[in-house]
């Protein structure tokens, strides 16, 4: 073998290695595409939880001003009732 082919051999095993890292190293293309699957979920929950957040604030907005949706809770929720009110117990 000579000088030209020894020096050819060492740059394509150079290069193989550089490429290797570059697409399987820890911060290589795998691990650039694995962080951006994460984010894409973490937007789509963030973009869930902003909507589950307008909800929220909707039925607050309700029973802030409603009294009807006071009403409604504290029958259901705390069973609380009128002291005119009839209580049937169904078992």
């Amino acid at each position: 073998m000579d000088k030209k082919h020894i020096g050819r051999v060492f740059l394509c095993s150079i290069l193989v290695l550089f490429i290797g890292i570059f697409v399987i190293g820890k911060n290589g293309l795998t691990a650039l595409l694995a962080i951006k699957r994460i984010n894409n979920t973490l937007a789509m929950q963030n973009e869930a939880l902003k909507s589950h957040i307008a909800i929220l604030e909707y039925r607050i907005a309700q029973w802030s001003h409603e009294p009807f949706f006071k009403e409604q809770y504290a029958r259901e929720k705390l069973q609380l009732a009128y002291p005119d009110d009839h209580i049937y117990y169904v078992l």
